[in-house]
């Protein structure tokens, strides 16, 4: 719901109510408050001037003009008395832990403004929709709300350049799925910026390049628990994947379930240079490519072996640590 500048009518005072007050306030509804009393962090949202307050009980007279109605007192009587006011006059109510009373229900949310997520178990187990709430804010970095700006940012230009649904779906999977949305999420929103607006650029002109790269990642002691959610998603994003004999096949199966397997003859190592040919030719194919090495990944000679010859090559690359050992 849409409820910048509108009318919301909030029926309590106390903790729950509070609760409910912040989430209102920060979608810019017009806050309204009724109750005996208010706990303190309400008195601060009223004396900020982020929501008003009738001190007393609860009346229908309060309900006329509001888009949305929340009860969240201590009063059964008084809650489905708001709910039944509500729904004669065709508001939208919520009473908090009564799913009985309500014709609409308050989401967990993990919010990555512009994008939101939202968990519910229809009001029958709000405990765990928080619960999950919290898994999946670990597993959605924060930096998703840096690239949905982008998007938004970009959106009118690629509406203007793109004439077709199909043609501007096809630059967005492009630009979300590859290299320019990994820069986002790591902090490189310039260079992120620079990247789709060439992508825009290739595909106005009908000319669009192949986007392969290649992902060294360190897998640590082989504990699946001990990956980093960077290398989980870019494991997750490739194409192909080539493996180190001592990487144990539950981090394998990480990889995308369509993903080429390839296990390596030997460990990586420096002056390993049989593994160079293949990883040119699948990325120069368009396709992104996994290298899979136990403990921290690439050394610092390793790295600079492997970048002077993927450089020379013209493929672009990604090192992603792993943990080195557990005590």
């Amino acid at each position: 719901m849409d409820l910048r500048g509108r009318r919301c009518l909030l029926v309590g005072g106390g903790e729950i109510a509070a609760r409910k007050a912040a989430l209102l306030v920060r979608a810019q509804a017009r806050l309204h408050i009724v109750a005996p009393e208010l706990n303190e962090a309400l008195e601060a949202l009223v004396a900020s001037g982020q929501a008003t307050h009738r001190l007393g009980s609860y009346e229908a007279a309060d309900l006329p003009g509001a888009m949305l109605v929340i009860a969240a007192t201590d009063q059964r009587a008084v809650n489905a008395a708001v709910s039944k006011d509500a729904q004669a006059q065709g508001t939208p109510v919520n009473v908090v832990d009564d799913p009985a009373l309500c014709t609409c229900i308050v989401p967990a949310f993990i919010d990555r403004s512009p994008v939101l997520i939202a968990v519910s178990s229809g009001g029958s187990a709000p405990v765990l929709a928080r619960m999950l709430r919290g898994k999946l804010e670990a597993a959605v970095p924060a930096r998703y709300a840096e690239l949905a700006a982008l998007c938004a940012r970009l959106r009118p230009e690629v509406k203007a350049s793109l004439r077709t649904l199909d043609a501007r779906r096809a630059f967005w999977e492009q630009a979300l799925d590859g290299s320019a949305a990994e820069l986002a999420l790591q902090g490189e929103s310039a260079a992120a910026e620079r990247q789709m607006r060439r992508l825009l650029a290739e595909r106005a002109t009908g000319v669009v390049s192949a986007a392969g790269e290649i992902y060294f990642v360190g897998v640590g002691p082989g504990d699946p628990d001990l990956l980093s959610f960077r290398a989980l998603r870019l494991l997750q994003r490739a194409d192909a994947l080539f493996y180190e004999p001592a990487v144990p096949l539950a981090l394998v199966d990480l990889c995308r379930r369509d993903a080429a397997r390839n296990i390596m003859a030997a460990p990586l190592g420096a002056a390993t240079t049989a593994l160079l040919p293949s990883l040119v030719r699948l990325s120069g194919d368009g396709l992104r490519v996994g290298v899979l090495l136990l403990g921290a990944g690439l050394g610092g000679r390793e790295q600079a072996a492997w970048a002077q010859s993927l450089r020379a090559a013209g493929i672009a690359f990604q090192t992603v640590p792993g943990v080195a050992a557990i005590s």
